[in-house]
């Protein structure tokens, strides 16, 4: 069985993202389906690990989630770590990839 671990700072841009959007629209409707296109993502990704782009990180890679969020995650043998969850609208050089 493959674990998914979330890291802190994932959760954090998630909270975000889910925040902002519930206040925006005055719904929690799109924030639900964030995290249902996430669900469905992470699926795919346990049942094919090499599904997402590769980046320039050793075993690290990327799966666009709505046009707009990378999840971005770390494979190991019997686990994915999602390192972080991004708007693609934002400066690049804010990204950082933590594995805590």
């Amino acid at each position: 069985m493959i674990k998914v671990i979330w890291s802190k700072n994932a959760r954090q841009e998630l909270q975000s993202i889910s925040i902002y959007w519930n206040k925006r629209n005055k719904s929690t409707a799109y924030s639900k389906k964030i995290k249902a296109h996430i669900e469905i993502a992470i699926k795919l990704i346990k049942r094919n690990n090499e599904l997402g782009i590769p980046s320039n990180i050793k075993d690290v890679r990327m799966r666009i989630i709505l046009k707009n969020y990378y999840l971005i995650y770390e494979l190991s043998e019997n686990q994915i770590t999602v390192l972080q969850f991004w708007d693609v609208r934002q400066n690049p050089v804010k990204i950082k990839f933590k594995r805590d």
